[in-house]
């Protein structure tokens, strides 16, 4: 684990779609063992539904959201497109 503090993100920051977001907050608390589980899962489905993707959830607590469900931690959007061959600006420069 790191010694960087836990910076906080948005749910917009993992996911595209609310919907995939919501389905893990209920998948967490379907799966959760322990009542703590349960309320932090709990906590997190009220947030989904409160704020959308525009909640705020640090990389920690995603994980921990992530290992209660039983899903694979999602890539941050941002590092998904860092990652892209392409970008639309560079295929417009290529024909243009």
């Amino acid at each position: 684990m790191s010694d960087l503090p836990d910076q906080r993100t948005r749910a917009r920051d993992w996911f595209s779609d609310e919907q995939v977001f919501r389905e893990l907050c209920d998948a967490a608390i379907a799966h959760a063992a322990t009542e703590g589980e349960e309320a932090f899962a709990k906590d997190f489905c009220g947030r989904a539904n409160l704020f959308g993707l525009n909640a705020m959830i640090s990389e920690r607590q995603l994980r921990e959201l992530c290992e209660i469900a039983e899903v694979a931690m999602p890539v941050r959007l941002t590092d998904r497109e860092a990652k892209e061959p392409h970008s639309a600006l560079d295929r417009e420069g290529e024909h243009g």
